[in-house]
């Protein structure tokens, strides 16, 4: 069995391009694998604006923290946690964490997110 590293989906094995997202997927799936099971994602090089998301994310934690005594901790902490762990593997940030992320941690960070090309391996 083979996968597309951008989107995911169970490609067959001869495949070229990915028929649910037009990628390029030559070399980039696996083999073998248990349906069910995760798909492998590509390599994803660390760009400059993931950086900067982190240090912006990181930033307003500090800050949401110092101003509310702590309480907005509750909600800052797990919303970086989940963003950077979905960066970091190539899994894209959904729309509502990137909307939840302008609104309730940090504008900036959150218009990077959606500003970031979430496919490219």
């Amino acid at each position: 069995m083979k996968f597309c590293c951008y989107c995911g989906k169970e490609l067959p094995d001869d495949a070229q391009f990915c028929i649910h997202c037009g990628k390029s997927v030559s070399g980039a799936g696996t083999e073998g694998r248990a349906q069910g099971e995760q798909a492998d994602r590509c390599s994803v090089k660390k760009s400059e604006v993931d950086t900067l998301i982190e240090i912006f994310l990181l930033i307003a934690c500090i800050i949401n923290g110092i101003a509310t005594l702590g309480i907005a901790l509750a909600w800052c902490i797990p919303m970086r946690r989940i963003i950077l762990n979905d960066m970091r593997n190539g899994v894209p940030v959904s729309i509502a964490m990137k909307v939840c992320t302008i609104l309730f941690v940090n504008t900036i960070a959150g218009i990077l997110l959606f500003c970031r090309d979430e496919f490219q391996c």
